[in-house]
């Protein structure tokens, strides 16, 4: 039984605006970034406060931009035409480190110390030195829309599947018929989503099953929450599962689509397109209450 959630605007979306292909939160920061068509998008929020705190910061020049990482020090941002920038001031101004005259850029995170970048064409970039200077580790394949960390291993994922060890990048054979475009690690191992309501998921990383899901939806996003997963797309669908083998469909009531996530609170941060951020949480908590240990800092 899922708990009683509710859906919140945070942040109404506009026109001007592009979709929102991730969101996080980092202490009492909250992020976003996404755009195409040459409106790219990055909004930063103050963490303590509620409805309308998201507010428009800049880009760096470039027609749309992807996943951001934060760091200690900065925030790293990828996007379209190979573009890497970084902003050491919560992302009003941005030094361009990287761009190429094709190809997308879609995910960044770090594991070990390294940063990781994926890209179209399986394209993975890496830096040592936080975004400044990137190589390129491996190429081939399709689109790696995704990457997800674990403890032992980073999986790289979309039209294929890639498991790196730090070492060797092996092939992971899951049973999708479409593209991956999130994962998280659930209380019962690994869980990913992808186009047409796909669901997949593993107790180890190396045995994967499909799992039935509710519709066939696109999902754009999974995320751990206190208790369990929620899975979000297109057509305003939220899935819930408790420990991601049996999933529910929740009645929220929107027709939007949700292109990100990230826990927050009891619930999680979706965004959305044209610039929109929605609140999911249980009941009637407010943005404002969830500060200092309530926000998570994990990313996806």
């Amino acid at each position: 039984m899922a708990p009683r959630y509710t859906l919140r605007t945070l942040k109404k979306g506009q026109s001007n605006a592009g979709f929102l292909s991730w969101i996080g939160v980092a202490g009492n920061h909250a992020y976003a970034s996404g755009g195409t068509y040459h409106r790219p998008t990055f909004f930063g929020a103050e963490a303590s406060v509620d409805e309308g705190a998201f507010e428009r910061r800049g880009t760096p020049e470039c027609s749309g931009l992807r996943q951001t990482c934060v760091l200690d020090d900065a925030l790293v941002v990828v996007g379209e035409y190979g573009t890497v920038a970084r902003s050491t001031d919560h992302g009003h101004t941005w030094t361009k480190t990287h761009a190429t005259q094709g190809g997308c850029l879609y995910a960044t995170l770090t594991w070990r110390d390294r940063l990781y970048i994926t890209g179209d064409a399986g394209h993975v970039l890496v830096s040592d030195d936080g975004g400044q200077n990137v190589e390129l580790m491996r190429r081939g394949g399709g689109r790696l829309l995704g990457a997800h960390a674990t403890e032992d291993a980073v999986y790289f994922f979309g039209d294929q599947t890639l498991r790196w060890d730090g070492r060797k990048a092996h092939p992971v054979e899951l049973p999708q018929n479409a593209p991956l475009c999130s994962m998280a690690t659930g209380p019962e191992g690994l869980v990913a989503v992808g186009d047409h309501g796909q669901i997949v998921r593993s107790p180890d990383g190396e045995r994967w099953e499909k799992v039935r899901s509710p519709g066939r939806a696109d999902l754009e996003t999974v995320v751990r929450v206190p208790d369990g997963l929620v899975a979000a797309g297109s057509g305003g669908v939220v899935l819930y599962s408790e420990t991601g083998e049996a999933w529910e469909a929740l009645d929220l009531g929107s027709k939007e689509h949700f292109w990100s996530g990230c826990p927050a609170g009891d619930g999680a941060l979706f965004g959305a397109a044209r610039g929109a951020v929605y609140l999911l949480s249980v009941e009637s908590e407010s943005w404002s209450e969830m500060s200092g240990e309530a926000w998570s800092e994990e990313f996806d």
